[in-house]
């Protein structure tokens, strides 16, 4: 057989194993999936305030910051910041939407109670490389932090890395740690 062709079979069976999906956490639903019930699609917010913001809800439009208690996609399932830093939308499923007052805005923002939650197709990778070889259709183990790292779970490893950086004064007084957030 040719080098070539043997040197070519080789790399493309290495990215084969490196890039197919395995271990597939959760697929994406599309927007024909969603199930008829309450629910609301958002995208994270990147400004200071609300953590979302509500893009539409089973009434139609609403374009407008919000809260979201409940389950999260950020809270136990810890998405890396390829998943989180693109632009992807979720569809969490509504018990309770009310108006809080947000000190950081200065005025009433909506807040939505949710019991679960869905990630909108296509999922988006904010990868520099390769990520055509990625899945839009599932998050898989490649796209949550490890559950240990130097045999801590992440919550105690950013716990760690946040103490230190404070003895060190890189840090205020007062942050919120992973404790603090899973009171919220």
């Amino acid at each position: 057989m040719n080098k070539r062709i043997l040197i070519a079979i080789i790399i493309v069976l290495v990215l084969l194993l490196v890039f197919a999906p395995r271990g597939i956490i959760m697929v994406a639903v599309d927007k024909e999936e969603i199930e008829p019930a309450k629910y609301v699609i958002c995208r994270p917010s990147m400004t200071t305030g609300a953590d979302w913001v509500a893009l539409e809800d089973d009434r139609g439009e609403v374009n407008e910051m919000c809260y979201i208690r409940g389950s999260k996609p950020f809270g136990g399932l810890a998405l890396s910041g390829d998943i989180t830093r693109a632009e992807n939308m979720y569809v969490f499923y509504v018990e309770e939407k009310r108006r809080v007052y947000c000190e950081l805005a200065d005025a009433e923002v909506l807040e939505y109670v949710v019991s679960n939650w869905d990630i909108l197709y296509p999922i988006k990778r904010d990868l520099v490389f390769f990520e055509f070889l990625r899945s839009k259709r599932y998050i898989t183990h490649r796209d949550i932090y490890s559950e240990s790292w130097l045999g801590l779970k992440y919550t105690e490893y950013t716990d760690k890395l946040a103490d230190v950086l404070e003895d060190l004064g890189w840090l205020p007084d007062k942050y919120l740690s992973s404790e603090d957030l899973d009171n919220l």
